[in-house]
């Protein structure tokens, strides 16, 4: 039987260190894991061994595009995947958003990540996305 706590579980993709410990911050006044990577091996072993709620994505890390394909085959095709980027940088990652089943700003994790997190997860069981 599965772990309730793997359920409400976020693995994320943040090569930023002083960012993923805001969103670590975040996830835990949230109650949710919260496990962090910082390489594409790292993102694909725990993703497919640990299956957690869903993973958040870094759309600005040096290539992503590559990272976005292989989490969308084989184990990990299924699991909600939530993408974020910059105001800046919006456009530039335009071209990736589509492989995600949401696309928030670094400012909407702030803001409001427990309703995103929330959010994306629906879109997906409703069979759902796009940002």
């Amino acid at each position: 039987m599965p772990d309730d706590r793997a359920r409400e579980a976020v693995l994320a993709f943040i090569p930023d260190l002083f960012f993923s410990t805001k969103v670590g911050t975040i996830c835990a006044s949230l109650g949710r894991p919260f496990t962090v990577v910082r390489t594409e091996a790292d993102l694909m072993a725990k993703a497919a061994a640990a299956r957690p709620a869903i993973l958040l994505v870094d759309l600005t890390a040096p290539a992503v595009e590559g990272l976005l394909t292989r989490l969308r085959e084989g184990p990990t095709a299924g699991l909600p995947l939530l993408g974020y980027t910059t105001h800046a940088d919006w456009k530039r990652t335009k071209p990736l958003h589509d492989r995600c089943d949401r696309v928030i700003t670094k400012d909407d994790i702030a803001a409001n990540l427990g309703g995103e997190l929330d959010r994306v997860m629906r879109l997906r069981d409703e069979g759902g996305g796009g940002d």
